[in-house]
C-alpha cells in the first residue's frame, strides 16, 4: 500500500515518513551507553555497531523488529470481553431532541465502564441505523461533546446511532453530571475488553444495527479501535486519527529513552506510562526481555498481522504531529493491503494540527463518506 498525503482536499500520492533522530549515548565501558550527546557535552557518540543501553535497559534488543513467532505469540494471548452485569438506562432527551441512553457494566456492585448513546430524534422511529462507537484520546474521560454532531459529519448526525465510551477509572460527563468508573485505570490493556463488552450489549439501545458497526478513535482511542478489531470485534469499519500503532517504531523508542532518563517528553504519547510500562518492568527485573517485547507487541496493531484481521480502515495523521510520530502511520500502512472489497486508506493530512483533525471540515467529510460507504 502507498501512504498518501491529504493536503485537505487534494490527495497527493507518495510516502512521507518523518525522520526521528535517535539520540545515542556512551559510557566508560562500551557497549553500555547511558549518556546523551545532545545533553552531555562530554559524551561521545558511540560507534553505530554498539548497543544502546539506557538505565540498564538495552534499547537495541528491546526495540528490535518483532519476529513472526513473536507476533503469533502475542496474538495467542486472548482478550475477552469484560465480564460484568450490563445495564441500559434511558436518560432525558437532549436539547436537540435526540434520545440518550447510559450503558454501564458493573462487577460486584462497582462500576467498570460507562458509555453514552445518542439516538437521532424521532422517538417513534424503528428503522435500524448504522452505529458508531467513538473512542477518545488521553485520560480525561469523555462527554457528550465528544459525539460527532458537527454539520461536517453529515449522515452521522441524523441518520446514525452514536455511542461514546469513557475508559475505566475515568468520568463520563452528561448534562453536567459525571458518572465515574470505580475501577482503576488500565489504559490500552483493559480498554479493548471494555470496548468488546459495550459492543456486546449495544443492540439493547433502540435503532442500533449490530450488523453495521463502526469504530472511530482518536489517539489512544484509535489504537484501542484497531486492537479491538484485530482481536475479533465484529465491526465493519475503523477510523483511527493520530493513533500509536507500532511501539517498535523510532518515535516511541525516543519516548521510552526520555522516560528512562528521568525526563518527560514535551508532548508525550497518550497514556505514555501505560505504553512504556514494559520497558520499566524490564529495568526493574519484573519482566525479562522476552516478556517485555511480548507486552509491546500486544499493544502494536501494526505488528499483529493486521492485513488478515482488520476490516475497512481509514487512518489519518496530522503532518508533523508533535505527539505521535508519523512513523506510526507508516508502520500501519506497510502492514496493510487495500482492495475494492476492503479498502485500507492511510493518509497524512497537511495544514492541520493534531488537535484540529477532528474539527476540520474536510476531515469530517472524509470520515462521513468513508463510513457511509462501509456501514
Amino acid at each position: 500500500m502507498v501512504l498518501g498525503r491529504l493536503p485537505l482536499l487534494a490527495l497527493l500520492t507518495g510516502v512521507f515518513a518523518g525522520s526521528v533522530m535517535l539520540l545515542a549515548g556512551c559510557s566508560e565501558s562500551p557497549p553500555v551507553t547511558e549518556c546523551v550527546p545532545a545533553i552531555d557535552p562530554d559524551c561521545e557518540t558511540p560507534d553505530p555497531g554498539e548497543d544502546e543501553v539506557v538505565a540498564g535497559v538495552n534499547l537495541t534488543d528491546l526495540f528490535e523488529t518483532p519476529t513472526a513467532p513473536e507476533s503469533d505469540a502475542a496474538l495467542a494471548i486472548g482478550v475477552s470481553a469484560t465480564d460484568g452485569e450490563p445495564t441500559v438506562t434511558e436518560l432525558r432527551a437532549a436539547a436537540d431532541g435526540s434520545r440518550q441512553f447510559l450503558l454501564a457494566y458493573d462487577f460486584e456492585g462497582e462500576r467498570i465502564v460507562t458509555a453514552l448513546a445518542r439516538v437521532p430524534q424521532g422517538v417513534g422511529a424503528t428503522t435500524r441505523l448504522p452505529t458508531v462507537l467513538v473512542l477518545t484520546d488521553g485520560t480525561d474521560g469523555a462527554s457528550e461533546a465528544d459525539l460527532l454532531t458537527a454539520a461536517g459529519f453529515g449522515f452521522l448526525v441524523d441518520n446514525a446511532v452514536q455511542v461514546v465510551m469513557a475508559y475505566r477509572g475515568e468520568p463520563l460527563v452528561v448534562g453536567g453530571d459525571a458518572a465515574r468508573s470505580q475501577f482503576e485505570p488500565d489504559p490500552y490493556r483493559a480498554d479493548v475488553g471494555d470496548v468488546r463488552a459495550i459492543l456486546g450489549v449495544i443492540d439493547r439501545v433502540p435503532r442500533t444495527d449490530p450488523s453495521r458497526l463502526g469504530l472511530v478513535g482518536v489517539g489512544r482511542g484509535g489504537t484501542v479501535a484497531l486492537l479491538a478489531a484485530v482481536r475479533g470485534a465484529s465491526v465493519s469499519a475503523v477510523v483511527a486519527l493520530g493513533a500509536p500503532t507500532d511501539l517498535f517504531a523510532d518515535s516511541f523508542r525516543g519516548e521510552v529513552r526520555s522516560r528512562l532518563l528521568g525526563t518527560t517528553p514535551a508532548n508525550p504519547y497518550p497514556a505514555l506510562d501505560a505504553l512504556a510500562a514494559p520497558a520499566f518492568a524490564l529495568r526493574d527485573g519484573t519482566l525479562d526481555l522476552e516478556g517485555a517485547r511480548l507486552a509491546l507487541t500486544r499493544l502494536s496493531p501494526a505488528r499483529l498481522r493486521p492485513n488478515d484481521r482488520l476490516p475497512a480502515i481509514l487512518a489519518l495523521h496530522a503532518a508533523g504531529d508533535p505527539v505521535v510520530g508519523e512513523d506510526q502511520l507508516t508502520s500501519l500502512d506497510a502492514a496493510l493491503t487495500s482492495s475494492a472489497a476492503r479498502p485500507r486508506i492511510t493518509e497524512i493530512v497537511d495544514d492541520v494540527t493534531r488537535e484540529g483533525l477532528m474539527a476540520n471540515g474536510t476531515v469530517q467529510g472524509r470520515i462521513a463518506a468513508f463510513l457511509a460507504a462501509e456501514l
